[in-house]
Order: structure tokens, then sequence, then C-alpha cells
């Protein structure tokens, strides 16, 4: 039965550790990004204690560093995801000590599967199962790589750069209650879109949704007030006067709020 139990233990690892995402992002015309990406209230999804668990983050690097850091006018060369930083209050864990691992796919880019080249994107996929319940804060650690000119000779660089902002819940089973958020399954079809779009969604109760349209540079573009009723729900979407590019869509409901993107390709 041991041995049972440490040939089991061993193939969950491998399978594990020879996990890999699948880069199928559309970027659209964003010239870098990340999703989930906690800045637009995206997060990693919930977990459960003992159970297996997989996230996929996606990764767009900027091909100029000038992208993330003001006054910095230098190509990138490329970004590499170093680590996971898993932390609770003053408490601090590895990867391996909370029950994931990080496996990535840069499309065979570089030889180091963690490293993206500048303007490139890929993703990385965070599995296991893990160990330790409550809420946790994920940084994702990374170095960005540039070469710079010192008296017309090639410079190599290397700074940390972080992906902050992400969390996580591993709930026990005790803990899981049938407790619906105000909005969920929240998607948008088709996407890309060219002038017609529908969003559907389930809402706990009804009551009145606040429905905005930005660019990625914050402009409102759309903004109108629905009436939502208890169940599902759908929103149409009249892309007509919208350039192609990447968008934004929030939905607010009693104050909880629901923002994604979607690609409008003409």
């Amino acid at each position: 039965m041991k041995k049972t139990l440490l040939f089991i233990n061993a193939l969950v690892f491998t399978l594990v550790s020879f996990a890999q995402c699948t880069d199928d992002y559309d970027w659209g015309d964003a010239d870098y990004g990340v999703s989930p990406d906690p800045d637009l209230g995206e997060n990693f999804s919930n977990a459960i204690l003992n159970e297996p668990y997989s996230e996929v983050i996606y990764i767009l690097v900027p091909d100029n560093a000038s992208v993330i850091i003001e006054g910095q006018d230098i190509p990138v060369d490329s970004v590499l995801l170093a680590s996971v930083t898993i932390t609770q209050g003053m408490n601090s864990y590895t990867p391996e000590e909370f029950g994931l691992n990080l496996s990535c796919n840069n499309g065979g880019t570089s030889t180091s599967p963690c490293t993206f080249l500048g303007g490139q994107s890929g993703c990385g996929l965070l599995s296991g199962t893990p160990l330790i319940a409550g809420d946790f804060n994920i940084t994702l650690d990374a170095n960005v790589h540039v070469t710079t000119s010192l008296g017309g000779f090639p410079v190599p660089l290397a700074f940390p750069f972080n992906y902050e902002g992400y969390t996580i819940t591993v709930e026990t089973d005790n803990s899981i209650e049938d407790i619906k958020k105000p909005l969920e399954e929240v998607r948008i079809s088709p996407n890309p879109i060219s002038t017609k779009g529908l969003i559907q969604f389930d809402a706990a109760q009804g009551g009145i949704a606040y429905f905005k349209i930005f660019n990625l540079l914050g402009e409102e573009k759309k903004s109108e007030t629905i009436t939502l009723g208890s169940g599902f729900n759908k929103i149409a979407i009249d892309a007509s006067d919208l350039d192609s590019g990447v968008y934004l869509y929030n939905i607010d409901f009693n104050g909880f709020k629901v923002t994604k993107r979607f690609i409008v390709n003409k």
C-alpha cells in the first residue's frame, strides 16, 4: 500500500511538472499586458484544499521598456518569469510549500521556457494541489533584460519587475457554501466582434446596474443604466461606432464590479 501511494504521488508530480498552457490569448492591438489583470478587477479563481488546481497566466511583453518605465527608451530583450511569492500576513511560502508549480510556454522562442522575448506573448500555468487553506497574496517575480549602449559598446542590464495584486483563496470542504456572487458567469460573444456582440451573465437578484465601455486610455465610449432580473441576463453591444482595437466593458451592480476585455475587429 505504501509503495502504491508513493507511486501515485510521483505520478502526480510528474504530470504537474510536464503540464503546459496554450498561448491562445488574443491581445488585439495591445502593446503589452497580463491576464488575469488585477488592475482590471481580474484575479485567480478560488481553490479547494487538497484538490487539483490550475490557473493560466497570459503575458504580452512590450518591445520597449518605456511602456512600463517612464523615460527608459530602451528595447526589451526578454522578460524572465523567475519565481512566485506567496504570502499570508507575515508568513511567506514557496510554491512547493504551498503545493503549486509554475510551468511556462514561450512557443519555443527561448530555450528557457519562462523567458519571453520582447514583443512576444506567452503563458504560465500555476498548477498543483494547494496544501494550506486561507487567503493569500501572490506576486509573480520577473526580471526584465535590456541592452543599452555605454561608450558605443552594448551593455546588458537586468532589473526586477513584479506582477502584483494577485490573490487566491483556498477553501476547505466545510467552508464551501452555496453563496452566489452578485454577478456570475460574465462572458461576451463573439470576441472579437465586428458590429454586434452580446454579454451574458447570471445575477443573484434583480436591480439596477451601470454598464460602461472604455478604451485602453480610460476614455469612456458608452454608458447606460440597465435593469437586471434575477437569474440570466444579457446586454446587447452595438460596436458600429467603435474603431478597431481593444476595449474594456464594466458592469457595476450594487457596488460589485466586473471588468473584462473585448476586441473590435472590422
